[in-house]
């Protein structure tokens, strides 16, 4: 009995190799990140064709599948809530005093370890210029070592790991970093 086939992919990882390549800082990092690029477009086009349909989590992957393969099925199932449409509990375990960045991700997914390092390396020595007593929210799963160590050094910059909820924290923050 043949039994239909639904892949669904959380990230074109093509185009996430093509970005890196985008802002490689070197020739040698730019071609590796094109040459996997290419190894990836490959494979994904691959699984995309053998299976009957392709779940993508956002409209745009879903338009770069058609257009690498254009006899795909494609659709897209969004994951994740609305989290600035729940409504403010009161009892929010985040109450802060000052000015807030916050940032939500995965970050044992690299490039948001390298979004991460970015923040904390290059905009966030601007904003204690600018905004004094500024407060760094990094919310989120797998923070690597480097990253729990600032946490626990630096009392302007919070490391929370995994968290029941980001709504709190989102509600908190005066700014929310998205790279």
């Amino acid at each position: 009995v043949e039994r239909p086939v639904l892949l669904v992919d959380q990230n074109v990882e093509a185009m996430l190799w093509q970005q890196r390549a985008e802002v490689a800082t070197d020739a040698l990092e730019r071609a590796s990140a094109l040459q996997e690029a290419a190894r990836c477009r490959a494979a994904e086009v691959e699984a995309w064709r053998r299976a009957d349909t392709c779940a993508f989590v956002t409209d745009e992957d879903a338009r770069a599948a058609r257009q690498l393969a254009p006899d795909v099925r494609t659709l897209v199932v969004p994951d994740g809530v609305d989290h600035l449409a729940q409504q403010r509990d009161r009892s929010d375990p985040v109450a802060l005093s000052r000015p807030s960045v916050c940032f939500v991700g995965n970050f044992a997914y690299q490039p948001n370890e390298d979004a991460a390092r970015f923040l904390v390396d290059e905009v966030l020595p601007v904003l204690r210029t600018r905004v004094p007593g500024v407060q760094l929210m990094l919310v989120g799963n797998g923070p690597p070592a480097w990253l729990r160590d600032l946490g626990v050094s630096d009392p302007a910059v919070m490391v929370t790991g995994r968290v029941d909820s980001v709504v709190p924290y989102l509600l908190a923050a005066d700014v929310v970093a998205c790279p």
